[in-house]
């Protein structure tokens, strides 16, 4: 056996107590894995990773569909930003054949498999819809502002919902599963029918239900979730499953399409009968909503939206307005607990997480009474622990960190400042006695400067030269080399000679 990393690995799920410090030491260190012995006292390193793709199928340690989702609309994604503006929205082609192109190039790729997927979540199934109708609106070369509903979207690309088609795709493996598939497989799923509430053969009930509902001949008499009787039917040779399939899917289409056309037409009709003044009690649109009336969330900019994570969204990449855990979120440690959460996003939720009990979040207020200010990084999950069943944050080593409060060390930061400009107001040339050069030059200008007052207090001022240039003549006999030491020592004198001899009396 190859045992190099990616060819024989272990996807390895810890659950129950002691599973943390299991994790800790075996998946969450920097080399994932552990040392085994063969035979012949020979010792090899064996690979834990998070995650392994096998057959086109991503397979978790968190036993969870939401890897395998993530990879599939990374894939549904590239292949269509690839062909998007050459081929899926060249409008040199019919729509028809856009569609097509659209099923065969991306939908095959985010769909692979999907009769034997696990029933996906609400959340999972919108983020599923919601960009299976936005590779549809961009195929119909639909504009911002057109108003196209989901059902309309469907009716003029002929497709159906991707619940719909995650049903159809699932009843046709289903067929084929219960016919040639092997028995340990059976028996498999049974079992997790009796320890799952969300098992695939409930999610196959609900998909026989609707068939039943839609065409009812199509199917034998079951009871519940008791599908022996489907069963025996699908193991029948001959039965025409995918005709039936086809007619389901195609009176699916046309019911919707009625419900469309009806819609359609009670909005007009409505429409039409408020244009002319007509008003209804109750109102049908404050009573039921009307299905494009959405709550706005307004921008000081003037910019509207009908969510507020999107106005969040917006305030954050045009205006910088950040959430206030975001100036504490430098890396995935935290500042204050040294705890390590692996990536930026878990250390924000750490720092926003109130507790239960009403307390505060005490890192997060440790943080603002410090006025701890770091410039933001952000740190995504190591790829080869996307999958993981779980992080568990780690404890950095070394002592906490002291933090003092944001005004001391802005205090000292501009206290550092005023030392750096003394330090570049201090002369560099100086006399060689700069005590008694400055004295004598200090007794000169308090002679001088008396001598002048005297005579001009004596009206003899037309006499008398002009005072700052006698001052400045007085400083030039000390040179140019001198310049910055005598302009300082004049300063000093005129600040404590002068001044307190003006303020006193000469």
């Amino acid at each position: 056996m190859n045992f190099a990393k990616g060819k024989t690995s272990v996807v390895l799920s810890l659950i129950g107590a002691g599973a943390p410090d299991l994790r800790r030491s075996l998946q969450l260190g920097p080399k994932p894995g552990m040392e085994i012995r063969l035979q012949g006292d020979r010792v090899q390193w064996l690979h834990f990773v998070a995650s392994y793709k096998h057959l086109g199928t991503l397979f978790s340690s968190s036993h969870d569909f939401e890897p395998e989702l993530r990879q599939r609309l990374g894939m549904a994604k590239a292949a269509f930003s690839q062909s998007s503006r050459a081929v899926l929205r060249n409008r040199h082609f019919p729509l028809k054949l856009r569609v097509q192109f659209l099923h065969s190039l991306i939908f095959s790729r985010l769909f692979f498999g999907l009769g034997a997927w696990t029933t996906p979540s609400l959340q999972q199934m919108k983020r599923l819809s919601t960009e299976y109708d936005r590779m549809l609106r961009a195929v119909l070369r639909c504009q911002p502002g057109d108003l196209v509903s989901h059902q309309q979207l469907l009716v003029r690309t002929d497709s159906v919902d991707a619940r719909v088609r995650l049903a159809v795709d699932r009843l046709g493996y289903a067929r084929r599963l219960f016919q040639v598939g092997p028995a340990e497989l059976h028996q498999i799923l049974h079992l997790e029918k009796a320890h799952c509430q969300t098992s695939w053969i409930d999610g196959l009930v609900a998909d026989l239900q609707w068939v039943r509902e839609i065409v009812p001949q199509a199917l034998p008499h079951f009871e519940g979730t008791d599908l022996t009787a489907v069963i025996d039917y699908w193991q029948q040779e001959g039965i025409p499953w995918k005709s039936h399939l086809k007619r389901v899917v195609k009176k699916h289409k046309l019911q919707e399409e009625m419900m469309s056309e009806v819609h359609m037409a009670h909005d007009t009709i409505l429409r039409t009968l408020r244009q002319a003044g007509a008003t209804f009690v109750p109102d049908s649109d404050q009573v039921f909503g009307h299905p494009r009336a959405a709550s706005s969330f307004d921008c000081t900019c003037g910019r509207s939206f009908s969510t507020p994570q999107g106005l969040a969204l917006h305030r954050r990449k045009v205006h910088g307005i950040h959430a206030p855990e975001h100036a504490f979120v430098t890396g995935a440690t935290c500042p204050a607990c040294l705890q390590y959460f692996w990536s930026s996003n878990r250390l924000a939720m750490h720092l926003s997480y109130m507790p239960r009990g009403g307390e505060v979040n005490q890192c997060f207020d440790y943080l603002s009474r410090m006025g701890f200010q770091a410039p933001f990084e952000a740190q995504c999950l190591p790829p080869a622990l996307k999958g993981a069943v779980r992080l568990d944050a780690l404890r950095a080593e070394g002592p906490l960190r002291p933090l003092v409060p944001y005004q001391q060390e802005l205090l000292e930061h501009i206290e550092q400042e005023l030392d750096a400009h003394y330090k570049h107001l201090i002369p560099q040339c100086v006399p060689e006695d700069p005590v008694d050069a400055g004295l004598r030059l200090g007794d000169t200008l308090t002679t001088g400067t008396r001598k002048w007052v005297q005579a001009f207090c004596a009206r003899q001022a037309e006499h008398l030269p002009d005072l700052i240039d006698w001052w400045f003549g007085c400083l030039a006999t000390f040179g140019t080399d001198f310049e910055d030491w005598a302009a300082e020592t004049f300063v000093a004198w005129g600040e404590h000679c002068l001044y307190l001899r003006q303020r006193y009396g000469w």
